[in-house]
């Protein structure tokens, strides 16, 4: 995986964790650990900064190397964390299916599975 297709990952999970106006506990800690796995640890700052950029053109660019189930459950797992997805994370959630043309059932097969693991 190229380094971009990494930040954008990064920003995706960042964006998912912070649907609910809040980064803190195992959210905070699940955001450390996938920037770890990244390789990103050392840009998190930057990154944190992009939480209140437009999710579309971050989606379209992602979608250039991920499939939509790919996208759907890193953000799905990064907001589960906790152990329940918040109204306003679900949102997000549906909003990213609904950008990358995710149908309903799919989206839902995608969460449970997500919420299982």
């Amino acid at each position: 995986m190229r380094d971009e297709e990494k930040v954008l990952l990064c920003k995706l999970v960042i964006k998912a964790v912070a649907a609910d106006h809040e980064i803190q506990g195992e959210e905070a800690d699940l955001v450390d650990r996938v920037l770890l796995h990244y390789g990103m640890a050392d840009k998190r700052l930057e990154l944190l900064k992009s939480v209140n950029d437009p999710l579309e053109p971050l989606l379209a660019e992602l979608a250039e190397s991920q499939s939509p189930e790919e996208i759907v459950a890193a953000a799905a797992l990064a907001v589960g964390i906790d152990g329940e997805i918040a109204d306003r994370e679900m949102v997000l959630l549906e909003r990213l299916a609904d950008v990358i043309g995710m149908d309903d059932e799919e989206f839902s097969r995608v969460i449970d599975e997500a919420l299982a693991s």
